[in-house]
């Protein structure tokens, strides 16, 4: 589970994951098998998929890490 430590809402495009010293977009992340590519947040009655969206202020997602790496958010 991840949380939005901003005061704005977060865009998942400048985020990053670390994997045994590089870096890749979420995107590169889930092609090479690293993360899953679905990021589920809940809307007060349903989970719903934020791939590719922003996340609210104050609101947490969880995202499946299939190997031992870093979520490294950008600050907007």
């Amino acid at each position: 589970m991840v949380g939005q430590p901003y005061l704005t809402p977060l865009s998942w495009s400048g985020t990053r994951i670390s994997y045994q010293g590089s870096s890749y977009t979420l995107d590169q992340a889930a092609a090479l098998g690293l993360i899953s590519n679905a990021l589920y947040a809940w809307d007060g009655s349903s989970y719903i998929n934020n791939w590719g969206q922003s996340l609210p202020v104050g609101q947490g997602a969880w995202l499946r890490a299939k190997l031992p790496c870093q979520f490294v958010f950008s600050k907007p």
